[in-house]
């Protein structure tokens, strides 16, 4: 008893500040690191903002927690050609990829539009040779290259020619999964091929690379000049290829899935978005970032000050230690 009496202030103010220091710990983790992450995968938030301002958050999460298990998927959709050398600044030839890397693999796949997107059988060194040939071109380029490399050859900036084998490589993806969702093995890899134009369009797998068919659909839609209902209305007859139809539908899917608010994702040869203020969370502009590191930064000091001039003793009990 005599040991907790004497002791005991000392032993509370250790136990106070550990317990300050768990509280700040949980703070800093809920609201700083995993912060960002919270906010991209809630679904009111997303829908309240723009995909500039989604896409500033999900960067944001990757900075501060390395990158989660669907950040491969949103950077292949919005990622560009700088943040692709940012990307292959940090990659080393040893580095796997699968669900551990954030599915980097898809993020590459998507954003060059080479493949594969399959984490099996490569790793760091594959991509980071590819980078060598490939790094001076544009984003543009590589997505042509893509195309090339399978047989459809488009223009940059696009024209109307490239319609109609761009829309057959849709109606394929589109066939592919409805015949998975059917559970139908009977017509098999025979109806993913590209058969009107004699163009086979399978991977290792007897599948559409799902890169092709993503940048068919953004290589369609930042042209410019491509509108599905146009499209359908003065090209589509009886003699019209049923993928063609298939992928005049499959754009129209996608369309409506995604949104259409911003510029990230965009082709430089993209149709010109008015001039507009991108839905930027207010913590990520300069006085929202000084009033947050104010708001930690003042009561740490102010706290700390206080703690001190409370474990001072006053002079006069000062005085009577030394003459005692």
């Amino acid at each position: 008893m005599r040991f907790f009496r004497r002791y005991w202030r000392l032993a509370a103010r250790v136990v106070a500040v550990l317990l300050l220091l768990f509280s700040g710990a949980v703070v800093y983790g809920r609201y700083y690191i995993l912060g960002p992450a919270l906010r991209i995968t809630d679904p009111q938030w997303r829908s309240l903002h723009s995909d500039d301002a989604f896409w500033l958050e999900t960067q944001e999460s990757m900075r501060r927690m390395g990158w989660a298990h669907n950040d491969g998927f949103y950077a292949g959709e919005f990622a560009d050609k700088p943040f692709m050398e940012e990307l292959m600044s940090t990659m080393h030839p040893a580095d796997e990829f699968g669900c551990f890397s954030g599915h980097k693999e898809c993020a590459l796949a998507l954003i060059t539009n080479h493949g594969p997107e399959d984490s099996e059988g490569y790793n760091g060194q594959t991509w980071l040779d590819w980078w060598e040939e490939n790094k001076t071109k544009s984003q543009e380029e590589w997505i042509a290259d893509g195309f090339a490399e399978v047989g459809i050859e488009v223009h940059c900036p696009p024209t109307e020619e490239d319609f109609e084998p761009l829309l057959m490589l849709l109606g394929t993806d589109a066939q592919e999964r409805d015949d998975e969702d059917d559970e139908d093995d009977d017509d098999g890899y025979l109806a993913w091929q590209f058969e009107e134009s004699g163009l086979l369009l399978e991977d290792e797998k007897g599948e559409i690379p799902r890169h092709l068919a993503y940048n068919a659909y953004r290589w369609l839609r930042d042209s410019g000049k491509f509108d599905p209902v146009e499209y359908a209305m003065t090209n589509v007859n009886e003699a019209t290829p049923e993928s063609v139809k298939r992928g005049l539908r499959e754009y129209y899917s996608r369309m409506e899935r995604s949104s259409t608010e911003g510029r990230v994702g965009i082709l430089t040869f993209g149709k010109e978005l008015p001039d507009y203020d991108p839905d930027v969370p207010w913590f990520l502009h300069t006085d929202g970032i000084a009033t947050v590191y104010s708001m930690v930064s003042i009561p740490m000091i102010l706290g700390a000050f206080l703690i001190g001039i409370s474990l001072r003793k006053p002079k006069k009990q000062e005085a009577n230690a030394a003459a005692g």
